[in-house]
C-alpha cells in the first residue's frame, strides 16, 4: 500500500505533506482502517530509495534484452548557468529511458568528457555498447567530435 501512495504522490506532482493532511488520513483510514500511514519522512527516504531500487533493476532487466538500440546525447546550459549534459536510450516502438543527467559546471565538457559521460550513463543500467545501432548528436564541434571518438572506440 506504501508504494501505491508513492507512485500516487509522484504521479499527482503532489508534496510528501500531503501525507499527513486530515483528509488523505482520513481517507486512508476508511479504505484500511488497519492501515498504518507513514511519515513524510519514511516515505521521502525509505521508502523512495526502494521505490527507485525497484524501477532501476526492472529498467535493468529490460535492457538486457534489447539490441538496436540509439543513444541520444546533448547538452545544454539550464536558467542557472549549469552545464547539464543528458544521455538517453530510444528504441522504434518503445519510450524512451532517460540514462542520466550529468552537470559539468566548471569543467570544460570535452570530447572526452562527454564520451565518459556516454559510458557512465550506459554502465549505470549495465548497457553495452554492443546492445547499440546508433549514437546521435547535435551538430556543434565538440558534439561531433564526441560522435567520432565513440564510434572510434566501438565502432
Amino acid at each position: 500500500m506504501t508504494h501505491v501512495i508513492l507512485r500516487f504522490i509522484i504521479h499527482a506532482n503532489a508534496s510528501f505533506n500531503v501525507i499527513e493532511d486530515h483528509y488523505f488520513l482520513q481517507l486512508m483510514s476508511a479504505l484500511r482502517p488497519m492501515y498504518k500511514v507513514p511519515s513524510r519522512y519514511v516515505l521521502s527516504g525509505t521508502v523512495l530509495s526502494a521505490e527507485f531500487e525497484r524501477v532501476d533493476l526492472q529498467l535493468i532487466d529490460q535492457l538486457q534484452k534489447r539490441k538496436g538500440m540509439t543513444l541520444l546525447v546533448d547538452g545544454w546550459e539550464d536558467a542557472a548557468k549549469r552545464s547539464l549534459y543528458g544521455a538517453v536510450l530510444t528504441e522504434n516502438g518503445k519510450h524512451p529511458i532517460v540514462l542520466g543527467l550529468t552537470d559539468l559546471t566548471g569543467q570544460r565538457a570535452t570530447a572526452d568528457i562527454v564520451v565518459k559521460v556516454c559510458e557512465d550513463s550506459l554502465k549505470k543500467l549495465l548497457v553495452l555498447t554492443e546492445q547499440l545501432s546508433a549514437l546521435c548528436t547535435d551538430d556543434p564541434s565538440v558534439m561531433k567530435k564526441v560522435r567520432k571518438e565513440f564510434e572510434k572506440k566501438y565502432s
